[in-house]
């Protein structure tokens, strides 16, 4: 009598998307218990950085949070939440903000920072996937402070548009590579990157795709000389230096278009019909 067939191996082997999740909760569960040593109130003297973004056209976090504060929106959904730092400071400032993440050891932490912070009546965190987020709900903003790249784009974007409103916005900051040579070089060089396994850098494919699934799509572009910001010693001297390498780019960015091949990271906010 003859033995059944051998199971193929292959049908045990986690899918793309399973290795994905697993390397990004072991990289998180380091990153939270290195935060959950130092959570303390934000100071405010942050907190009226985050109020007044007064570099917006220098510094894309503080455009990310301009174009916030102008559109004044009722609901905002930031996918991708990690410690709870961004929703909590905005909730401070007034905004009705839902977190997403994916480790429950982050949830925890901002679930923490949320109860530290006394902000539970204008921000929540739910331990879920972006892209399998399932809710009725409907947000006039969906936030999403680098972390696109982590995720499968296209479904990713599919998932966004779910969560929105009409009219509503997906406001995103992630780091690009329109360069290849720059590409190279970034890997090649000897600096610490703060990376997760599976992450990339977005293209101009993932970007057109945007425009083609949005009405119309904004992008903003940041940090050419300003990726020398690596090489500066933290010292007195790193900041004002820092503002200075924005402030440069800011200038040949808008002068010279052709040097937008050359960010390292967008600002794009992007309308549903």
């Amino acid at each position: 009598m003859s033995s059944a067939a051998p199971k193929n191996n292959q049908d045990n082997k986690p899918s793309h998307s399973e290795k994905r999740i697993a390397g990004e909760l072991q990289y998180h569960k380091t990153i939270a218990a290195n935060e959950a040593t130092n959570l303390s109130p934000c100071p405010d003297w942050k907190l009226d950085d985050y109020r007044n973004a007064s570099r917006y056209r220098q510094d894309p976090y503080h455009q990310v949070l301009q174009i916030i504060h102008s559109k004044k929106p009722a609901s905002i959904l930031e996918i991708g939440s990690g410690s709870g730092v961004m929703m909590t400071r905005l909730a401070k400032l007034g905004h009705s903000v839902t977190g997403v993440e994916l480790s429950p050891d982050l949830v925890e932490l901002a679930k923490a920072r949320i109860a530290l912070e006394n902000v539970s009546s204008r921000a929540r965190v739910i331990e879920c996937d972006a892209c399998d987020y399932q809710n009725d709900e409907k947000f006039d903003i969906v936030l999403a402070p680098l972390v696109l790249h982590h995720l499968d784009f296209p479904t990713a974007i599919s998932s966004i548009k779910r969560m929105l409103k009409p009219g509503g916005m997906l406001v995103a900051m992630e780091p690009v590579a329109f360069s290849r040579p720059l590409q190279i070089l970034r890997d090649i060089l000897p600096v610490k990157k703060i990376i997760t396994p599976e992450e990339r850098q977005l293209n101009q494919d993932d970007l057109d795709l945007v425009k083609k699934e949005f009405k119309t799509l904004q992008i903003n572009y940041f940090y050419c000389f300003g990726r020398l910001r690596r090489f500066i010693p933290k010292n007195r001297f790193r900041m004002p230096l820092i503002h200075k390498l924005q402030n440069f780019d800011a200038a040949i960015l808008e002068l010279f278009p052709f040097t937008r091949n050359f960010a390292g990271t967008v600002v794009f906010v992007a309308v549903m019909d």
